[in-house]
């Protein structure tokens, strides 16, 4: 007769909503469907489901959570090693110029990207300067907002996203969050556009 008792099980920070059939050691969680940005312990499951997200790029991450209404979107676009960057922007299909140099690149990328929101003031989500080099983060985006942002960088993945990610590198990760009441949110990492 089979065992029908109920066992608890374990599961480590790793395993948090891996897609179906992939629960390795080094695969990383693509999301999180109840995130308390307000709970003590935010920082610590944050910074233990996405080792991408540290120290200020988390806060900025933990800022866009809070100011989250029920349906709102947001996003966090943490970016990659400067020299990364740098290369993928030379290549063909990139919306931005590269640089004169690495710094210079990441710079137009910020540029670029803060240009898509639609109001900065108030979606904006402000990063400490020793951080502004590293992610973007907006807050409080409309359906709408949401849906152009990721129209534009879903349509630079059909050429250039693909082209870096056959170079074997990219400009960053980006996470998106929306606000789903409760002063929770979901957190779910996408691939789009270069971000890889």
């Amino acid at each position: 007769m089979p065992d029908t008792k109920k066992r608890k099980t374990k599961v480590s920070p790793d395993a948090v909503n891996q897609p179906d059939g992939i629960q390795g050691e080094h695969q990383m969680p693509r999301g999180i469907p109840k995130f308390q940005p307000g709970a003590k312990s935010a920082t610590k499951v944050l910074e233990s489901a996405f080792p991408f997200l540290q120290g200020d790029i988390t806060l900025a991450t933990i800022a866009v959570c809070k100011a989250l209404k029920r349906d709102d979107p947001g996003f966090c676009f943490v970016f990659s090693r400067a020299q990364d960057i740098h290369q993928c922007l030379a290549i063909g299909g990139s919306p931005v110029v590269q640089g004169a140099n690495a710094a210079a690149s990441v710079a137009a990328l910020r540029a670029w990207l803060v240009g898509r929101i639609p109001d900065q003031a108030t979606q904006l989500v402000q990063t400490p300067l020793n951080a502004q080099d590293r992610c973007v983060a907006i807050t409080n985006l409309t359906i709408q907002e949401y849906s152009n942002m990721l129209q534009t960088l879903n349509l630079l993945m059909l050429t250039w996203g693909a082209a870096c990610h056959a170079a074997g590198i990219s400009v960053g990760t980006c996470t998106c969050m929306f606000g789903v009441g409760q002063g929770s949110c979901t957190i779910s990492v996408l691939s789009t556009g270069a971000f890889i």
